[in-house]
């Protein structure tokens, strides 16, 4: 049914403008996160916040004005006339939106951001160095006028003091929003603000801004006899990553003044981070069996979250000191939330969401993020402020919540609980394993600076291959040359603490040393993990470590059986094929990071096809189907 029109009403009064004003923001660096979004959705490569102060007649410093400035594509006189409609996004559908990879697709983002700081926003913009295009919002004129109606667009001149202060950052296209009156600001200086924005907006930006785009909040005083405004502070935003997997981040500082402090004992560890140039490594270390990508399906679509999931390197956690959370590394540590969602390259929450207890400092040394996409707001619940989302750690009630779900006919409602009682699983699992490697770890460096860890030589705790692939990777593959040094060693020890953190230290020192014996190249080694792929590989130096999913159905329905019974020569068969295929992913695809993630997905896909082979026909071997004398002598 058509809408009936009248063109004397719209569907608020002009009193709807103050209301919009407490939009839920929670401080001025969100609300101008807001405005960012749109920059970077523009294509900007650069954005510069200027604030502009001055003094009131106590000669008190306020801010009287705040400019963003950025040097993206522009916009045209149409989209300049949209820009401040409230729910007009400039992306013709929230498919589009999700399509493009882009962070805005509300259409509240500028005008719900700007009113919730000020009463009156200006908004420049232009495609042509000779064509910039004005509009602006005044709530103050619009309720004297009794109006809702969008002003005239005007072709107009940038006012002197953005051009003396360079927010012009390219003059062939670009926009400028201006926050006037500013009468809500979360503080009225802006070295506050620029106090509570910077690492905010650092963490928030992080892969972009790792990426090469960059954001500046800058300082401007204006001088009353002069009538000239003067640089007064520069701050670059630089990346702050909660994964702590990146280089030229907040922690590179923490790291550099703890290692000057050369009469503590914590100094010598941070060192070993800083490299020749002045850069330092990361301080974490990726849980292979907790970074991969999960597929949730549901009307067709595929959508996908990716996990990730790090701890502190142990030299991090305890630096030569039982306590590593007083270093200053481990108070930087201590400032972050550990579980974080982000959305388009662009983090959208960040908390405990239950997952933990945010008392107990232990968490601190481990992170969880799990990255998605537009076409997962809905299922997560997303805040169209992007302050947040609705998820909550959630857990099967009854079997109707976790087994009823067709993806075909699930509503928006029951395709959430069920993806969050999905996701739920894979971030407790997560989390888990990290704390209990952080606890492993730790127990084995207090064992080791006490000299506490004794020679064991008990073998085959470790669930590894059959003894006939053994063999045959000693035959085709060869030996190694030589044995493990003790830094090899160390780290294949750490690496399998990380899997098996029941194990005790010298369990885990006794499989090391029969590999050593061995003289093998790789192992094929079995273990559960959240992955959706049947096999992953890691490798500690150059040994080459297999790891078979033992929560894949595969693995449950056909390899678990031909373990138990002893039947070597089908399993061996099985296990050399995911071996061969290790190696040769190894030998190709390690060289990149984007190669290693194109075959990661490609894994993941394929153990999501083959989970469903098997459980869709209920494929399954039997033992009772094997004769017991075949079995052998194989560790399980």
């Amino acid at each position: 049914m058509a809408v009936e029109r009248d063109s004397k009403k719209t569907f608020f009064e002009c009193e709807a403008f103050e209301s919009q004003r407490a939009s839920g923001f929670r401080n001025t660096a969100f609300a101008l996160a807001e405005l960012i979004d749109n920059a970077f959705d523009a294509e900007a490569s650069k954005i510069k916040v200027s604030f502009f102060e001055k003094r009131d007649e106590n000669n008190k410093k306020y801010i009287d004005e705040i400019v963003v400035a950025d040097s993206g594509e522009g916009m045209s006189k149409a989209m300049v006339e949209d820009c401040l409609i409230l729910g007009k996004s400039g992306h013709r559908s929230l498919d589009s939106s999700a399509r493009k990879k882009k962070m805005g697709k509300f259409g509240y983002g500028l005008p719900n951001s700007s009113l919730s700081q000020c009463p009156c926003v200006y908004v420049y913009s232009w495609q042509k160095s000779d064509s910039i295009f004005r509009t602006y919002l005044d709530i103050e004129q619009q309720k004297a006028d009794n109006s809702t109606f969008i002003p005239t667009v005007k072709q107009d001149k940038l006012p002197d003091h953005y051009l003396k202060a360079d927010c012009v950052l390219n003059k062939n296209h670009g926009t400028i929003v201006s926050w006037r009156r500013c009468d809500r600001l979360s503080h009225s200086r802006a070295q506050s603000i620029i106090e509570q924005s910077a690492e905010l907006l650092g963490r928030l930006y992080r892969y972009l801004l790792i990426d090469g785009k960059s954001i500046s909040l800058d300082v401007y005083e204006f001088n009353e006899k002069q009538k000239t405004y003067s640089l007064t502070q520069s701050v670059k935003v630089i990346p702050n990553d909660p994964l702590f997997l990146k280089e030229k981040t907040y922690i590179e500082n923490d790291l550099k003044e703890g290692a000057a402090h050369t009469h503590l004992p914590y100094a010598q560890y941070f060192s070993k981070f800083i490299k020749k140039d002045g850069t330092c490594k990361p301080t974490n270390e990726i849980l292979k069996d907790h970074k991969y990508d999960w597929v949730f399906e549901w009307r067709q679509k595929k959508i996908t979250f990716h996990i990730s999931t790090t701890t502190a390197h142990i030299d991090i956690q305890k630096p030569g000191i039982r306590e590593g959370a007083r270093t200053p590394v481990g108070k930087r540590y201590g400032k972050k939330e550990h579980i974080s969602f982000v959305r388009a390259n662009r983090e959208i929450a960040e908390g405990n969401f239950d997952f933990y207890l945010k008392t107990n400092p232990q968490h601190r040394w481990w992170s969880v993020e799990v990255k998605f996409d537009e076409d997962a707001d809905a299922l997560l619940g997303v805040h169209n402020n992007k302050q947040g989302i609705e998820f909550v750690k959630t857990k099967a009630m009854d079997e109707t919540d976790d087994q009823g779900y067709n993806q075909h006919t699930a509503t928006l409602q029951q395709a959430r609980v069920k993806c969050w009682i999905e996701l739920t699983k894979k971030i407790d699992a997560a989390v888990k394993s990290a704390v209990k490697i952080v606890e492993s770890q730790g127990d084995l460096r207090d064992a080791q600076m006490k000299g506490l860890l004794p020679q064991s030589t008990t073998t085959g705790i470790v669930p590894e291959s059959t003894t006939t692939t053994t063999n045959a990777s000693l035959i085709t593959d060869g030996k190694r040359e030589s044995s493990f040094s003790e830094a090899e060693r160390s780290a294949l020890e750490v690496r399998l603490l990380e899997k098996y953190p029941h194990l005790k230290p010298e369990e885990i020192r006794a499989a090391v040393s029969s590999f050593d014996q061995r003289k093998v190249r790789g192992c094929v080694l079995y273990c559960p993990s959240e992955s959706e792929s049947l096999w992953s590989l890691t490798t500690v130096y150059k040994f080459l470590i297999v790891l078979v999913n033992t929560r894949h159905e595969f693995y449950k329905k056909i390899m678990a059986p031909l373990r138990n019974s002893g039947f070597d020569s089908a399993l061996s068969a099985i296990e050399l094929f995911l071996s061969s295929l290790a190696w040769e992913e190894y030998e190709h695809f390690s060289s990149s990071e984007d190669k290693q993630l194109i075959i990661e997905q490609f894994r993941s896909y394929v153990g999501l096809h083959l989970h469903r082979y098997i459980t869709e026909n209920q494929i399954e071997v039997h033992e009772k189907d094997f004769i017991s004398s075949d079995r052998s002598d194989t560790s399980t």
